[in-house]
């Protein structure tokens, strides 16, 4: 139900009051379910996973949106992950990292992960990529990246390393109601976005530690979980803004 996906569910009490998050393992499906049937989270091997680190934007955005620390040590985790496993990782970063480029790996990858801004924009909800000036597309000219449905890609996860990349969006579109939804509807089967603006250091702590947990084993839901239960240890992080805003999208 879109409603409820709007509830940071990690963070909401049992019975004995603790977090939900911390004993159960959390995913919300978007859609209606055939609740007759068991809900199993999908399997989602990785042999391909496009990094994607968002450090040139465009100077239209960048008084606003500037850059952020801890993005290499994102990428750096994310290629570690998949490292042991024999998958491959394909970097984009910087000038480089721009929408042409990004859908064109995307055609070959069964990963993403996204780490840069995620901007409100009054078109909609986009995410901040390096201006491509030969571009046909005004969005891809001022760096701007919507992944949508019609973007041929086939993930089996999709991590959006970025503010509010689940929020819902009031603006009046036929578009899917937020990044996460859009990435559901094109295909990706599990999608990691959040809810509300991000801090950027227990963000990227966050990250390191979901991809080092992914790195020995674990499913995307144990490894946001145990990711989860590190950054609440951190002292000064231990309010729910801090490690409640990231949850798991899945297809059933």
């Amino acid at each position: 139900d879109g409603e409820l996906s709007r509830l940071p569910w990690a963070a909401l009490p049992d019975r004995s009051g603790q977090p939900i998050g911390a004993g159960s393992l959390l995913a919300v499906v978007p859609v209606p379910l055939d609740l007759a049937q068991p809900i199993t989270l999908p399997d989602a091997p990785i042999r391909r996973c496009l990094a994607v680190g968002a450090t040139a934007i465009s100077s239209k955005y960048s008084r606003e949106y500037p850059t952020l620390p801890g993005i290499p040590e994102e990428l750096s985790a994310v290629d570690g992950a998949f490292e042991q496993s024999g998958a491959l990782t394909d970097t984009l970063q910087g000038t480089a990292a721009t929408v042409r480029q990004i859908e064109a790996h995307l055609r070959n990858v069964d990963a993403l992960h996204f780490a840069g801004h995620g901007a409100a924009l009054p078109e909609g909800a986009r995410l901040l990529v390096a201006p491509d000036a030969v571009s046909s597309d005004a969005d891809a000219r001022e760096g701007l990246w919507r992944p949508v449905p019609s973007s041929g890609s086939t993930l089996n996860l999709a991590v959006l390393s970025a503010c509010s990349t689940a929020r819902f969006e009031d603006a009046d579109s036929t578009d899917p109601q937020h990044l996460a939804h859009a990435l559901l509807l094109g295909g990706t089967r599990q999608v990691v976005a959040s809810l509300w603006n991000a801090d950027s250091l227990a963000t990227s702590f966050l990250m390191q530690q979901f991809y080092r947990n992914l790195r020995r084993g674990q499913t995307a839901a144990a490894a946001l979980q145990a990711a989860v239960r590190d950054v609440r240890k951190r002292p000064g992080w231990e309010h729910p803004y801090y490690w409640a805003l990231f949850s798991l999208f899945v297809r059933a």
